[in-house]
């Protein structure tokens, strides 16, 4: 049995870089994002996406959702 697991985040460098120019809201910034894609037996499925922009990522820590497990899969 094949099974493939990606893991994609984009637009976090303001919460985890200590470069200063990482924190300007500048015009060209990716929006916050992240999720995950499963291959099983070489189909894709549907990527699961945790968030799109800071404001969904913020609410997800402030209302203790990550705290939680997100079933992948379910049999």
């Amino acid at each position: 049995m094949q099974l493939q697991l990606g893991i994609f985040a984009d637009g976090l460098a303001s919460f985890a870089s200590d470069n200063p120019d990482a924190n300007d809201n500048s015009a060209d910034e990716e929006e916050a994002t992240a999720g995950m894609e499963l291959t099983l037996m070489g189909v894709q499925t549907r990527p699961l996406v945790f968030f799109v922009g800071k404001g969904e990522l913020m609410g997800m820590v402030w209302s203790g959702a990550g705290s939680e497990r997100t079933s992948a899969i379910q049999v």
